[in-house]
């Protein structure tokens, strides 16, 4: 086995560690605002909601950053590995049609891309999605592609010496394409990962059928409804019935068309982070109608807690998955 390290670029250390302590202080500044005043279950809440959309990416980044130093490119007897803590993506020779170095085009979408780190699924403009190894963002990318159209992006610091010893183990079947352009295959298959398919759909479920209820429900309830209940169950602030009835199935719904608003390559990963999110607002609306309507008065005690918990399993499952190792379908990735 031969191993290529990365390309070390100060500037990706220094992206990584920013990143990170900007999600880390957006939620510290959350915290420092909400705890001095009257702490209401729809601040903590809101607070568990925010957490759940950056604590999981802040950690990501500080795993990434981690890891950068010990980014390295693996030759093995018949497969290519490129590692980077705990991802990984194995690339059989046989499956590999070309690699070349050269510039990428910038393109306006990506999991994680900034000065001298580029990682996970990245799109750009000319080459659609690549699966990125890289501390070069844009310039001087070793693309790799394989025949059934996945590309890998990678930047080692021996860029020469990386492409001389993969022809090298690669001299059996012929075809390797190791200079010039590249062979255009098309864009990279839409889902490079195996995100899970099912929280998109069932993301547009939750919010179709809570807007439906909220609305049938709408003219049973007073015109003046309770939005704000403290931590011990005790009601502490009102809306309208219409805003505030309305307000939370219009954040779900809204989470739910975000992802369609993406390209399908990145759609299931956002569904996966939102739809966490659109249950927690789920549980809250539907305490919210029972207590206006009357059957909930009893449940704020009982509902405190398990909202705290749900949220709270909510932060650690988009966590998980965020760090999971992905495995990319076909055979020339995983």
């Amino acid at each position: 086995m031969q191993t290529f390290r990365a390309d070390r670029q100060v500037s990706g250390y220094v992206s990584c560690g920013l990143l990170a302590l900007v999600l880390l202080g957006v939620n510290v500044a959350v915290v420092a605002v909400v705890a001095p005043g009257t702490v209401t279950t729809f601040d903590v809440v809101s607070l568990l909601l925010l957490l759940m959309l950056t604590l999981p990416n802040a950690v990501v980044a500080l795993v990434v950053l981690g890891a950068l130093p010990r980014m390295r490119y693996e030759l093995w007897d018949a497969e290519l590995v490129l590692c980077l803590g705990p991802w990984r993506s194995k690339v059989p020779y046989a499956d590999i049609v070309s690699a070349v170095r050269r510039d990428l085009v910038f393109g306006p979408l990506s999991s994680f891309r900034m000065p001298g780190v580029a990682v996970f699924n990245v799109s750009y403009s000319d080459e659609g999605v690549v699966r990125m190894y890289s501390t070069h963002a844009l310039k001087d990318v070793i693309l790799i592609t394989t025949a059934n159209g996945y590309k890998y992006g990678i930047s080692p610091a021996d860029p020469e010496g990386f492409l001389a010893a993969l022809a090298a183990v690669r001299s059996g079947p012929a075809g390797l394409q190791m200079a010039g352009e590249p062979a255009r295959t098309g864009p990279a298959p839409a889902r490079a990962v195996n995100f899970p398919r099912w929280p998109l759909p069932a993301g547009l479920v939750v919010a179709v059928s809570l807007t439906v209820l909220s609305l049938v429900l709408l003219p049973r309830l007073p015109p003046t409804v309770v939005t704000h209940w403290g931590l011990d169950g005790t009601p502490n602030g009102m809306m309208p019935r219409l805003p505030g009835v309305m307000a939370m199935p219009l954040v779900a719904f809204l989470l739910a068309l975000l992802p369609l608003a993406l390209p399908r390559a990145s759609r299931a990963s956002l569904a996966l982070a939102t739809f966490p999110v659109q249950a927690v607002l789920a549980v809250a609306q539907l305490f919210l109608l029972l207590w206006n309507l009357g059957p909930g008065q009893g449940m704020a005690h009982a509902f405190v807690p398990f909202i705290l918990v749900l949220s709270a399993c909510s932060v650690v499952f988009v966590l998980v998955v965020a760090l999971r190792v992905q495995k990319p379908r076909g055979r020339s990735a995983s």
